[in-house]
């Protein structure tokens, strides 16, 4: 929770900076993804997004995924609007393998 509040306060940051140098900006935070303590696809997110030329988004999260150990993420998006989440890897234990 402490680095998401971290993040929106960048957010609004830049926005105010935006807008204080010319009146025609605007800048709107939206919130694209909430991200549910100790589920799945993870919670708590850490650093700064990475963006491809595609426009998907990349993250880690500090706990939750398979394991609860944290996980990489993608987020997509969806022509019309939206974003699609995807967890890409899980960190943490991982099951025994047959034979090993």
């Amino acid at each position: 929770m402490k680095n998401r509040n971290h993040i929106r306060i960048w957010l609004m940051t830049i926005a105010l900076l935006l807008a204080s140098c010319n009146g025609a900006w605007a800048v709107a935070e939206q919130v694209i993804h909430n991200f549910h303590s100790f589920s799945g696809d993870g919670s708590q997110p850490q650093v700064e997004l990475i963006r491809d030329a595609a426009g998907n988004l990349y993250g880690t999260t500090y706990v939750g995924g398979d394991f609860n150990a944290g996980a990489v993420f993608e987020l997509s998006p969806v022509p019309g609007g939206g974003w699609n989440y995807s967890v890409l890897h899980s960190f943490g234990s991982t099951p025994e393998l047959p034979g090993f």
